[in-house]
């Protein structure tokens, strides 16, 4: 190999490796994780130990908005958009795969 070429590797090695390696902490500086089950780490007991729900609403109001339906125009934009996008995939990858010759 050249050398300009073992030094791309190279750079590019360390540029993979750099922001993993800045993150990386001593084993007694990582955060610990409590893996008792939730009797163990002290959850109330009974249920006068649980805090109160927060009260709910005296007043509902339900307000009803009439529906245009569906907006027709817009569905074909889409359904046109992603035929677009379907036939631009497979011309991409009948372009690209290479065929194979008769014998």
């Amino acid at each position: 190999m050249f050398p300009t070429k073992r030094i791309a590797i190279a750079a590019a090695i360390g540029c993979l490796c750099t922001p993993v390696a800045g993150q990386a902490r001593p084993l007694d500086e990582r955060p610990h994780q409590d893996l008792r089950g939730a009797d163990a780490r002290g959850a109330p007991a009974t249920a006068d130990e649980f805090p109160s729900p927060t009260p709910a609403p005296q007043r509902v109001r339900i307000v009803e908005v009439p529906s245009p339906g569906v907006d027709w125009g817009d569905a074909g934009i889409g359904a046109g958009g992603a035929l677009v996008v379907v036939l631009l995939a497979t011309a991409t990858g009948m372009t690209v795969t290479r065929r194979r010759a008769a014998a």
